[in-house]
């Protein structure tokens, strides 16, 4: 049996609603070759499976230097401190949600 992986880029939307600030995407990367990725999981157990697989193909498919998990509460928003260390360690994210 063949196992097919489907991967999906998403684009950014903004829209532009009165009264809020209109939000700007990150300039996206040239390539991931030697980048340090973040992947953030909310620990259900399909996420830390993909998760786990992401820490073994980025750097073997993409060239990844580094892939740093961060596992966030099931329920809560990422802590301040998990996020400010993202922010200062990783050249991107990876950010899922599995149910």
């Amino acid at each position: 049996m063949t196992a097919k992986v489907n991967v999906f880029i998403p684009v950014g939307e903004s829209l532009d609603v009165p009264g809020t600030r209109k939000a700007s995407l990150a300039p996206r990367l040239r390539s991931l070759k030697g980048a340090t990725v973040a992947v953030f999981s909310n620990s259900w157990q399909c996420m830390t499976t993909i998760a786990d697989e992401l820490c073994v193909r980025l750097p073997a498919e993409f060239g990844v230097k580094e892939v740093i998990k961060y596992d966030s509460p099931l329920t809560l928003p990422m802590p301040d401190a998990l996020m400010r260390d993202a922010i200062a360690r990783c050249d991107a994210a990876i950010v899922g949600m599995g149910t």
